[in-house]
């Protein structure tokens, strides 16, 4: 059930739709980091880590630092609300989020 993850398929954080509580996947970060928006400005976020460390991230850095976290994996690509998974009577391999 291990299945390879392709995290360059992660979304890019959109400065617009951001709000608190959206959970976000450091990128370039090995083992996979995640962290969740505590406060959004007009034009930066404060992102809280799974250590308890506050970072503050300017608007146009987000892309680059930042991914949208996903809600789950299927068969190795990220899962995100909204997202229609099959159509028919074809059975998904669900995993556990990151």
């Amino acid at each position: 059930m291990n299945e390879k993850r392709d995290y360059k398929l992660l979304r890019p954080v959109k400065f617009d739709l951001l709000s608190f509580g959206d959970e976000l996947v450091v990128k370039d970060s090995s083992p996979i980091a995640l962290c969740s928006v505590v406060y959004k400005g007009n034009n930066f976020v404060v992102v809280k880590h799974s250590d308890n460390s506050d970072t503050v991230c300017a608007r146009h850095a987000l892309s680059r630092d930042f991914a949208l976290a996903p809600l789950c994996w299927v068969e190795g690509k990220p899962v995100y609300p909204g997202d229609q998974l099959y159509w028919g009577k074809e059975t998904p391999k669900l995993e556990t989020p990151l």
